[in-house]
């Protein structure tokens, strides 16, 4: 039998990666794994980092946050 440790499972906040959460969710729950959930942001050139690109980042964690909060028991 196969035995996982860690389940990595990207997000991008679409209806078909809220499917794929909820079910490494389960599988994590199932196993008794890690479960790292991940959002990727395009790369922003240092030249335009302000507190706009600070918002968009704060938002992306709120984001993940609460699509993780909709699948915990």
């Amino acid at each position: 039998m196969i035995d996982f440790n860690r389940i990595l499972c990207p997000i991008d906040f679409s209806e078909y990666s809220d499917h794929a959460l909820k079910y490494a969710m389960k599988m994590a729950s199932w196993y008794g794994a890690s479960l790292h959930v991940l959002h990727v942001l395009p790369p922003v050139p240092p030249a335009t980092v302000s507190p706009l690109a600070e918002a968009g980042r704060q938002l992306t964690a709120r984001n993940l946050v609460a699509a993780v909060a909709r699948w915990q028991e």
